[in-house]
């Protein structure tokens, strides 16, 4: 495959196969890694709040091994996206994006797209849940708790799932999920689900709803949640906040620049290019905000791409006078090149 010189995303679904969750905790999930871009995880899914909260259930129990394994050019797939078939009720749509994003896992539509409705387009097409998905750390999130029940002195659990994502730029990008039949209510907690300082402040944007929920929050945020809904929330650093105009995403796969929309005084930020994507992702500023076995493990994913990339360039090389190769080079202009599923 990486002899065609072509951008080709190599799929594999033996990890499928190996059994429980035994046989994942023991599978050569090294060896994987350096041979597919990404691996199907678990049963295929189906259109269905059971099917969707079983692959969430498997995530849980499987995830301190599955992070191990992820990184760029290297995905776990927990299987397409139920988004757009008419079984899939908006709650459910966009409770499925929030959680892949928090993965980041491949988005792979998986419905007719001639008949997608309206609603349905634009929650696969939301671009501040797409940068969450695409952020250039390419770091797993992963399931945090089920919050307590406010009215429970025993701290009774509800049936809201909380999952986490530090993203390059430090900000922390939250997606609360409703398993449950009711509507529930919460309190996510600095501490217990973003993992820092309760002191620490923070300007909430809500993903969905395209705005700001408060700025210089503190400690706490209180949530309400519809049965199978969810609320994904992006959590920003006071002094590194935006304004609060609206902060989009880059739908190709990267953060769009926001040198635009910052403001304040003493604000600073490493903003990356647009085209900083995938094996370009610029290493100096990642070593900013990583330790050093994070940093090596990019450098690997950067020299995947740039073996493959080489392996290309050596095919370019070829002569262009013989017949066979005026023949392929008329037929690469005549046919599209197969696409990168997923940059990273």
């Amino acid at each position: 495959l990486v002899e065609t010189g072509r951008d080709i995303v190599f799929s594999c679904s033996w990890p499928a196969y190996v059994g429980g969750d035994k046989a994942l905790r023991e599978f050569p999930w090294g060896y994987i890694s350096r041979i597919c871009n990404l691996w199907r995880l678990y049963d295929d899914i189906n259109p269905s709040w059971g099917s969707l909260l079983d692959i969430m259930k498997h995530w849980r129990n499987t995830q301190d091994y599955l992070i191990t394994a992820h990184g760029p050019s290297a995905l776990n797939d927990p299987d397409m996206l139920e988004v757009g078939n008419p079984e899939v009720p908006a709650t459910q749509a966009r409770a499925q994006m929030s959680v892949w994003s928090v993965l980041a896992a491949p988005l792979l539509m998986g419905h007719d797209v001639r008949k997608m409705d309206a609603q349905s387009l634009a929650i696969l097409s939301n671009d501040e849940v797409i940068a969450v998905n695409q952020d250039l750390l390419v770091r797993q999130g992963k399931f945090v708790r089920f919050l307590p029940s406010p009215s429970s002195s025993a701290g009774e659990a509800t049936t809201l799932a909380v999952w986490r994502r530090e993203l390059f730029n430090g900000d922390v990008a939250v997606a609360v999920v409703n398993e449950g039949e009711e509507k529930q209510s919460a309190e996510i907690s600095w501490s217990e689900d973003l993992s820092v300082d309760p002191k620490t402040p923070f300007r909430i944007r809500d993903l969905w709803g395209h705005l700001w929920v408060t700025a210089g929050a503190r400690g706490g945020l209180k949530v309400s949640v519809d049965p199978h809904d969810a609320v994904f929330l992006r959590f920003v650093p006071d002094p590194l906040a935006p304004s609060a105009s609206s902060v989009r995403g880059h739908s190709r796969g990267v953060f769009s620049s926001w040198a635009s929309e910052l403001s304040g005084e003493g604000v600073s930020r490493t903003v990356l290019p647009s085209e900083e994507i995938g094996s370009r992702v610029d290493l100096a500023a990642l070593a900013a905000r990583s330790d050093p076995a994070e940093i090596r493990w990019r450098e690997e994913g950067r020299a995947r791409w740039q073996a493959a990339a080489k392996s290309g360039e050596r095919k370019e090389e070829r002569e262009t006078g013989d017949e066979e190769g005026t023949k392929r080079e008329e037929r690469e202009r005549k046919e599209p090149s197969v696409p990168v599923v997923l940059e990273m």
